[in-house]
Parts: C-alpha cells; structure tokens; sequence
C-alpha cells in the first residue's frame, strides 16, 4: 500500500496517523487526523490523538480545544477530563488541572476500572497540589491514591516519606470535604 496515498476512511486515516505519532512524527500524524475529523466529525479517536500530537509539540491551547471537541462529542469518557488535566499541568495551571481532575471523579458515568483511574487521578492532583506550593492537600491526595489500592511504585512512596519527614500533615481539599463522605471512606 502506498503511504501517500489518500485513505479511504476516517478510520484508516487516525490509524496511520496514530503510527506515525507513536514514532515521533507529530506533525505529519496532525495532518492524517485532520483528514480522519474532515470525513468524519464526530471521530473522537481522531480528536483525541490529534489532542497528543498537539501536547507533544507544545501547542497546548490547540490541544485543549481536541480534548474539550471529545467530551462534546462523548461526554460519558470522562478520561477526557484527565488529558485535559494534563495540560493544565504542563502549562503550569495547576489550580485548573486539580479542576479538570475533579471533573475525571465526580463524573456520574463509571470509568473502566474505575478505583484504579481514580487512584490515577489523585496521583497527579498530589503532584499538581505540590506544584502549587500546597504540600499539605498533596500528601493527602498521594495517601488517597495508595490507599485505593494502586501501586505506582517507590516514586509515589518516595513522595510521601519525603513530606512526612519535612513534618507535613496529610490535609483533605476543602473540595474534598464539600463533595462528600464518599471521598474520607473510599467507597465510590
């Protein structure tokens, strides 16, 4: 199969894309998913790689438009909210991606493997609370997270010894406390 020859789907059209991303050609893989979105609109896999592609060459505010374009086109994917999140992070705005976090747990849909995703999420708004210069919230997100049961390894623990020795106390959000008893008994 020729590479440059055009695809016949919106479907073949992500694939390649996707490929070439994975290799580390962001900007080639940008023009397949725009074809695969230009076939077909609602395309939220095309969306969502075109979302990467963009994170990966820093046009971040690009980015956020093809995540926010996915939750538009399926709302229930709350993983969405994650990605979104994410770039928040590398932006440097972390308040708005503990937001976008939020979003990710408090959707009324269910996550696949929703205790293992929410142990993600709390994860990266310990690292964002950090970034923030809030290690009190951070610490109690990185004990909320392994207390789910995920196991992210030394890092994550390395975290928490590191502000447990500094004499930081563990501090629930204030968002945290707002939303509920769900949160302080892990049930979800």
């Amino acid at each position: 199969m020729n590479k440059n020859a055009p695809s016949s789907s919106s479907t073949e059209c992500c694939k390649q894309g996707e490929v070439l991303a994975l290799n580390g050609k962001y900007k080639a893989a940008l023009h397949l998913f725009n074809q695969a979105i230009e076939k077909n609109p609602r395309n939220q896999e095309a969306y969502k790689f075109l979302g990467f592609s963009l994170v990966s060459l820093n046009r971040f505010s690009s980015a956020m438009a093809a995540f926010r374009r996915c939750l538009a086109i399926a709302p229930h994917r709350t993983y969405y909210h994650y990605y979104l999140g994410k770039t928040y992070h590398l932006m440097g705005q972390y308040q708005q991606a503990i937001g976008e976090y939020r979003k990710a747990l408090n959707s009324p849909w269910p996550l696949a493997s929703k205790k293992a995703n929410n142990a993600v999420v709390y994860r990266e708004m310990g690292v964002n609370y950090l970034a923030w210069n809030k290690p009190n919230e951070a610490l109690w997100c990185y004990e909320k997270s392994i207390s789910i049961g995920a196991y992210f390894g030394a890092p994550l623990q390395s975290r928490v010894t590191a502000l447990r020795d500094n004499n930081v106390t563990p501090k629930m959000p204030r968002w945290a406390n707002a939303e509920g008893a769900r949160y302080r008994n892990g049930s979800f």
